[in-house]
């Protein structure tokens, strides 16, 4: 319906819209977990009333809730290729957020989808620096559940896409 009623670039900016009020959810849901972090605390009193949550336990719910939407909403984002940076955002906060509230070993079957994603990306968009870390995040997972060959396949991977980068780490 709204493919023909709204134009191609209306279409668009309501998604990057969503998609920045999204990221802007996500930031605010780990942020709350900083309570030790007088920086953070500031930067989320700054932030709007309604993209703040009360306390940890709620913004977790609320990940935890969101969580199908969420990962789908970055597999949208990049398979519309459309809003690469956004979609980057979008996937970052979401690992941090998950990352603060699950825990990596909880949250590591999504992790591994979304460092995919992000690998998808910076393939698509040539960008040899996000490629290496993407690759380094899934070797890491790999490691820890134990696939050691492909974990060591992705180290080389990474390795190989950060000279490219021309990273000195």
């Amino acid at each position: 319906l709204a493919r023909r009623h709204d134009r191609p670039a209306e279409l668009q900016l309501a998604r990057a819209r969503m998609l920045e009020r999204t990221v802007r959810l996500l930031q605010s849901c780990r942020a709350v977990t900083e309570t030790d972090n007088q920086q953070a605390r500031e930067k989320l009193q700054a932030t709007p009333r309604d993209l703040r949550f009360p306390h940890p336990r709620a913004a977790a719910d609320w990940l935890r809730a969101r969580r199908p939407a969420l990962l789908a909403a970055a597999r949208l984002a990049v398979a519309d290729g459309e809003l690469d940076t956004l979609a980057r955002r979008l996937m970052s906060q979401l690992v941090r957020a998950m990352v603060a509230h699950f825990g990596t070993r909880a949250a590591a079957p999504d992790l591994y989808g979304i460092h995919r994603l992000v690998l998808d990306v910076a393939e698509r968009r040539e960008l040899p620096r996000e490629k290496a870390a993407a690759l380094l995040n899934l070797a890491d997972l790999d490691a820890r559940t134990g696939r050691t060959a492909e974990a060591l396949v992705r180290y080389r991977a990474a390795l190989d896409a950060g000279r490219e980068a021309k990273d000195p780490y």
